[in-house]
């Protein structure tokens, strides 16, 4: 399956950039749209056959050699039957099946029928989307691994700036943290209050991506801004009284003590 996450690596990260080029107008929105909607296919079905089997993609008898595969003799499921199969694995909510929906549905518009796009309105829906997508399905496999890899995986060339610093995009990750019912904090690296620590001891961003032990890092309160868990340190790296830290929010670096743990 490789060459189906590349292939959706290739759509995604080639739709987000021009959808949120300069020269974007409402003509390149429509083909970003069909882009990024293929690659949402693309990544369902990746995350189908990680956690399923080749077996689950397949309409009707498994092929009997990857030459099969490869030349095209053998279809697919559809998108909506690899969603319903992905409910259980990844705990689909009602509101990603929302969004999932509404991005096949102007997809298809735009294909097999007439259509125009609010170009602004358009880069919203599509960061939403992504936020869910690249939960769910790009990082499922390896968010609890804690390697420190990102969705720059999945997110080649501007891709991964562009959303990450656009705000729509940074509120529905936080938004996604905090469907998990484990501790949200502030993310190190993208400074996005949507770093869930997980019920696997890994950190993951739900906005950049992030993925690390838990014994990277560890948090603690601000003495300066009083932000809650607001300092982060390296719990490795200690003197017999405490640790340098930094606070994510007001950027003051701070000597935290044991007694501040």
């Amino acid at each position: 399956m490789k060459l189906v996450f590349e292939n959706a690596s290739d759509f995604l990260s080639g739709g987000i950039e021009l959808l949120f080029s300069k020269a974007a107008d409402r003509r390149k929105a429509k083909i970003a749209m069909v882009s990024i909607q293929t690659s949402m296919e693309l990544l369902a079905k990746f995350r189908l056959v990680e956690a399923l089997g080749f077996d689950k993609l397949v309409d009707g008898r498994p092929p009997a050699d990857l030459a099969s595969v490869r030349s095209g003799a053998c279809r697919s499921i559809t998108y909506r039957r690899a969603l319903q199969a992905l409910e259980d694995v990844e705990g689909i909510s009602p509101l990603d099946k929302e969004l999932f929906d509404e991005a096949a549905a102007i997809s298809n518009k735009l294909i097999h029928f007439a259509g125009d796009l609010d170009l602004p309105e358009i880069r919203v829906t599509s960061a939403h989307l992504a936020v869910r997508a690249l939960d769910r399905f790009a990082s499922a496999g390896w968010r609890d691994a804690g390697e420190f890899a990102n969705h720059g995986r999945l997110l080649r060339g501007a891709a991964l700036k562009i959303l990450t610093s656009f705000e729509p995009y940074r509120s529905e990750a936080v938004d996604s943290a905090l469907d998990d019912p484990e501790t949200v904090l502030r993310c190190w690296e993208c400074k996005a209050d949507a770093l869930s620590l997980r019920v696997s001891e890994t950190y993951f961003c739900h906005c950049c991506g992030l993925s690390a032990q838990s014994d990277v890092a560890a948090f603690a309160d601000c003495r300066f801004c009083k932000a809650k868990k607001g300092v982060v340190y390296d719990p490795l790296n200690r003197s017999p009284k405490g640790h340098d830290g930094k606070c994510l929010h007001c950027d003051v670096r701070q000597w935290v003590s044991r007694r501040s743990f």
